[in-house]
């Protein structure tokens, strides 16, 4: 049997959708996307599949950090206080096996940019 060789980078929904305030890390994010495109092709013909999985809007210590910003520098910060207090943050378990489904399951995932909202666990 062949060994499966991945590549998995961790992006960010970030990466497609602009927030004020946070330019640097939606633009990282965004990079990090096409790094991951550009690799798989690069890649391919050496066995190596590689992703870019946005793991959605987690339940972390980076949560809370954007919390506590000042509204002037980030504008968006009622929409995350919102996620918090109306549940609609995923636990990092819930992730994990997610992101655990996907790397023992690269076949069911053709594309490269994926995201853990976009498909259930079996």
């Amino acid at each position: 049997m062949k060994e499966k060789k991945l590549i998995c980078n961790i992006s960010s929904g970030a990466a497609h959708k602009p927030l004020p305030g946070w330019a640097e890390y939606c633009s990282s994010k965004a990079g990090l996307a096409m790094f991951s495109r550009v690799a798989a092709e690069e890649l391919s013909g050496l066995g190596f599949r590689v992703f870019s999985l946005a793991p959605g809007i987690i339940d972390t210590e980076m949560q809370t950090e954007i919390r506590k910003a000042n509204l002037s520098d980030f504008p968006a910060l009622d929409r995350f206080a919102k996620y918090k207090a109306e549940g609609h943050l995923s636990s990092p378990e819930e992730v994990a096996e997610k992101v655990f489904y996907l790397l023992t399951n690269p076949e069911l995932f053709p594309d490269v940019v994926q995201d853990v909202r976009n498909f259930e666990l079996p």
